[in-house]
């Protein structure tokens, strides 16, 4: 088994890794560079590879990191299949979607070229199959099988096989312990090689209970000032973390009547995925879909899908988050 590294190598974006054997060439992701015009130029450079010759991908987790240069793969030529859990397919096509309306806003302003269009993301999902946890997929004479990573929904660690051969496990990004809705991480099994990416390898990060008080604070004492609480969170997992957790301390009387507005179209679409998939969620959330809770909706919140109501936040009476 043969592993060479075209991205997230001494950098924090791009993930891009692929293994060779005998009989198979498959890509662990296939992300974007991102965080400067230096990066931008990177995803337009040729692959160093012959998109044509893999066989396969398999996605660790839905960020654009991980997934934003499959369309770039597809224009050029790829023709397998794309391996990743369901929640993941469905979370990389809204990431995808969006990164194309973005890339078309920036176009339209500064006359910046796009790196591919809705049309190469609709054909690009056509390639993907959906693959369960702990289930191997055989392709050639490599075998691997997604394991659940904790980090974001339905997020993994990929184990590879090459038949009679090396074992290789490539950790993607892995989540915190007592993530909220989300299960622990996986058990490894043995590996010659472990790939770890490690941008927060040297934080400690707190405690569930500590972050959950700071965000109890935070809100009543903006209810008691009468302000506004503005709270930037990524789309993807951040946002859900943060409407499970209000759901939470609504449910057990512990914050004020306050209005929250989840000022995101693509955080919206993404709670929707993630309603879509309880048999992914921890035993504590599952159990409260069981009783037909919904965990991502409570009393006061509001959530926007057009620029008008978003701008009708700025109106909308005080206190609010």
């Amino acid at each position: 088994m043969n592993i060479s590294f075209y991205g997230a190598t001494r950098e924090v974006t791009g993930s891009c890794y692929l293994i060779e054997t005998k009989r198979a060439r498959v890509l662990i992701d296939c992300g974007m560079f991102q965080g400067s015009s230096y990066a931008d130029a990177k995803n337009f450079r040729d692959f160093e590879f012959d998109p044509k010759t893999i066989d396969a991908v398999a996605i660790t987790h839905g960020h654009l990191d991980h997934v934003g240069r499959l369309p770039k793969l597809v224009k050029e030529q790829f023709s397998g299949r794309i391996y990743a859990t369901p929640p993941t397919r469905d979370i990389a096509k809204v990431v995808m979607e969006n990164t194309v309306t973005i890339m078309r806003d920036d176009e339209r302003r500064e006359s910046r070229p796009m790196l591919y269009g809705d049309a190469d993301v609709e054909k690009t999902m056509t390639h993907f199959r959906a693959a369960d946890y702990s289930r191997w997929v055989r392709v050639g004479d490599v075998r691997f099988r997604f394991r659940d990573a904790g980090h974001v929904f339905g997020s993994a660690f990929i184990e590879v096989e090459e038949i009679g051969g090396a074992r290789a496990t490539f950790s993607g990004d892995l989540g915190n312990r007592d993530a909220p809705f989300l299960r622990p991480t996986a058990q490894a099994g043995t590996a010659d090689v472990i790939m770890i990416e490690s941008t927060y390898g040297n934080r400690i990060h707190e405690d569930l209970g500590t972050s959950m008080k700071t965000f109890e604070d935070a809100i009543i004492g903006t209810a008691k000032k009468q302000g506004t609480l503005l709270i930037p969170a990524f789309a993807v997992e951040r946002t859900q973390d943060l409407l499970y957790r209000i759901h939470t301390l609504k449910k057990a009387k512990r914050l004020p009547n306050i209005d929250v507005y989840l000022d995101s179209p693509m955080g919206i679409r993404i709670s929707e995925i993630v309603k879509k998939y309880p048999q992914y969620y921890d035993r504590e959330a599952f159990q409260k879909v069981v009783i037909g809770e919904d965990m991502f909706n409570f009393p006061g919140l509001h959530t926007t899908m057009t620029r008008d109501e978003s701008k009708a936040i700025n109106i909308a009476p005080k206190p609010k988050v």
